[in-house]
C-alpha cells in the first residue's frame, strides 16, 4: 500500500501539485483528485477529437447566435417592408386625392371661365368686340334695311359704267329684317385659325394671317361644325342678308358706310378693300385695311366670302331657283382679282359647292347665346 502511495505522491509531484519533498510523503485525497482532474483536463486538451468537439460546439453556438440574428434581421426587414407598403399605399391615395382635387379646380376655373364670358357675351355692347375661340367678333344688332340695289343706286352705277342686265339678280330692292342680334368675325377667318381647327392650310398664298381660301363651300361648313363641336357655341356662315347687313354697316351707299360714318366712295374704296391694282394679284393679312363703320375689316376685296344661301339669280323677285338647280352657294364681297364694280355691297355671285380656287374664303358668325341658355350653362344643366 505505501507504494502504491508513493507512486501517487511522485505523480502528483510530476503533474505540478506537490514538490520532490512532499512527493515523499503519501498524498492526501484532495490532491490526488486536483491531480486526476488535471491530467483529465490536459489529455482533453490535447486530445484532436475533444478539440474537434469543442470546436463544433463554439461554431454550434455561433451558427444559432446567427440564425438568431438573421432571423431578427428578417422580421425586422418584413417590418420594415410593410411599413413601406402602407406608405406607398398612403402616398398613392394622397396623389389620387390630390389629383382629384386638380381636376375639380380645373373644372371649376373651366366653369367660372365659361360663366365670365357668358356674363360678357351678355353684356357686350352693339358693335364692341370680343374673342372667342381664338376668333375675334363683333357683335351686329338685330336691325332692318335695304337690301339689293335700289333705283337711286342703279343710277349712280350706270353713271360709272358699272351696270348690265347681269345686275339685275340684285333687283328689286326690299326691306329686310334682321330678327336677332349675333356676333360675326371681325375679319375674314385666317389660315392659321383655319388650321387649328382642320389641321391643314390649302391656301395658295401661304402666310398664317392671310385669309384661307382654296376652299369649297362644304369645307367652309364643315370648319364651322368642327369649330361648334370643339367649343360647344353654334357657328356657323352667314346668311346672304346677314352679310349684306354687315357689308352696308348702317348705310345706303354703293359700299357701304366707312369708319365716322362717312359712305365708302370709289375714291376711299382703296382705304377699305384689296383689290385691282392695289392687291398685286394676292391676298393680304386680315385687318390691314380701314374697318367700316360697325367695326369690320375685308368685307370688300381680298377673298370672296362663302354664304349659307342657295345662290337663287331670280331670289330678288320671288322666283326660286328649286330642286336640279341649286348646285351653287352664295358667294359675297369680291376680292384680289377683281376691280370696284364687283365689291360692291350688294354685288351677288356663286359657286359651286364642291369648287374652290384662290380667291374664296370665308367669314363666320356666331349665335349669340340666349339669357336661358346661359343660366342652363352656368348652373350645368
Amino acid at each position: 500500500m505505501r507504494g502504491v502511495l508513493g507512486k501517487l505522491g511522485a505523480i502528483a509531484a510530476l503533474v505540478g501539485f506537490a514538490s520532490p519533498a512532499e512527493a515523499q510523503r503519501p498524498p492526501d485525497r484532495a490532491t490526488l483528485e486536483n491531480a486526476f482532474a488535471r491530467l483529465n483536463r490536459q489529455w482533453r486538451e490535447h486530445s484532436p477529437e475533444w478539440r474537434m468537439a469543442v470546436e463544433r460546439a463554439r461554431f454550434e453556438s455561433i451558427r444559432v447566435k446567427l440564425v438568431e440574428l438573421l432571423e431578427e434581421r428578417t422580421a425586422r426587414v418584413e417590418e420594415l417592408e410593410a411599413e413601406r407598403e402602407k406608405t406607398r399605399t398612403l402616398v398613392a391615395e394622397l396623389e389620387a386625392r390630390l389629383t382629384a382635387a386638380d381636376r375639380r379646380v380645373e373644372a371649376v376655373e373651366r366653369d367660372l371661365a365659361v360663366a365670365l364670358k357668358l356674363l360678357r357675351e351678355l353684356t357686350l355692347a352693339d358693335f364692341e368686340s370680343m374673342e372667342f375661340d381664338g376668333v375675334e367678333f363683333v357683335r351686329i344688332p338685330a336691325g332692318s334695311f335695304r337690301m339689293g340695289a335700289g333705283d337711286e343706286e342703279v343710277e349712280e352705277l350706270r353713271a360709272l359704267g358699272w351696270w348690265s342686265e347681269l345686275n339685275e339678280v340684285e333687283r328689286p330692292a326690299r326691306e329686310v329684317a334682321i330678327e336677332r342680334p349675333f356676333l360675326i368675325s371681325k375679319c375674314e377667318i385666317t389660315q392659321a385659325q383655319w388650321e387649328s381647327v382642320m389641321e391643314s392650310n390649302p391656301a395658295t398664298f401661304k402666310n398664317p394671317n392671310r385669309p384661307v381660301e382654296s376652299v369649297t363651300w362644304r369645307e367652309a361648313r364643315d370648319f364651322a361644325r368642327r369649330l361648334s363641336e370643339r367649343s360647344g357655341a353654334l357657328y356657323r356662315l352667314p346668311t346672304e342678308a346677314e352679310w349684306e347687313y354687315c357689308a352696308r354697316a348702317g348705310g345706303r351707299g354703293v359700299f357701304g358706310l366707312g369708319a365716322g360714318g362717312e359712305p365708302i366712295s370709289p375714291e376711299s374704296l382703296d382705304d377699305h378693300a384689296w383689290l385691282l391694282p392695289t392687291s398685286q394679284n394676292r391676298t393680304h393679312p386680315v385687318g390691314r385695311k380701314t374697318a367700316n363703320a360697325w367695326g369690320l375689316h375685308d368685307m370688300l376685296g381680298n377673298v370672296w366670302e362663302w354664304c349659307a344661301d342657295w345662290y337663287d339669280p331670280a331670289a330678288y323677285a320671288g322666283g326660286d331657283a328649286g330642286g336640279l338647280d341649286r348646285l351653287e352657294r352664295v358667294m359675297r364681297g369680291g376680292a384680289w382679282p377683281l376691280e370696284a364694280a364687283h365689291a360692291r355691297a350688294a354685288f351677288r355671285s356663286g359657286q359651286r359647292v364642291d369648287e374652290k380656287n384662290a380667291h374664296i374664303g370665308l367669314r363666320l358668325v356666331r349665335e349669340l347665346t340666349s339669357r336661358e341658355a346661359a343660366r342652363r350653362i352656368i348652373d350645368g344643366e
